[in-house]
């Protein structure tokens, strides 16, 4: 019951931010998909997965930020190379290939996925691929740093959450 009142929750905040808020803010605040998966994870007592979960996100920013320095130190001495980490609305900054925000609120989709399956996983992934249009719509971002974003994110997640995903943590209770 109370796994289910968690997904309520989520998605009435999710549509409130939307039709309230900006959809500036919506990508904002759910780029933190992660954190609030773990919160739920805790919630629930399901502390294996949330440690999982916590090194599935450390690994993909190692990985995102890794990438975004490569990039960033290649266009100090040939910018062309580095054209796919540029931003469309400041021209002199390389730090958008991948997407930061979209690797991000993938991680929780992934591992949400992996947990318990591709029904939740889908309706997560839906919130997620709306941060991914957030990042578009004010653009921050061009499509191909917010989908390599996403694809990391989203495989990162769930690759680790399978690992953790040995007892499935069932939403409904038996």
């Amino acid at each position: 019951m109370r796994e289910n009142l968690a997904l309520v929750l989520s998605f009435i905040v999710t549509f409130a931010i939307i039709i309230f808020g900006s959809f500036r803010l919506y990508g904002d605040v759910f780029q933190y998909m992660p954190l609030y998966v773990f919160i739920f994870l805790l919630w629930i007592r399901a502390y294996r997965p949330a440690i999982g979960l916590v090194f599935a996100t450390a690994i993909a920013f190692l990985i995102m930020r890794t990438i975004k320095n490569f990039f960033g130190i290649v266009s100090l001495y040939n910018p062309n190379m580095a054209e796919i980490s540029r931003r469309p609305d400041v021209l002199s900054d390389y730090d958008g290939f991948p997407s930061g925000h979209s690797t991000g609120s993938f991680i929780g989709a992934g591992f949400a996925t992996a947990l318990y399956g591709y029904k939740v996983g889908f309706l997560v992934s839906v919130v997620c691929a709306l941060v991914c249009c957030s990042r578009l719509y004010v653009n921050r971002h061009t499509l191909t740093q917010v989908l390599v974003g996403a694809l990391l994110g989203f495989l990162v997640g769930f690759y680790i959450g399978k690992l953790y995903s040995k007892k499935v943590i069932a939403l409904e209770p038996s």
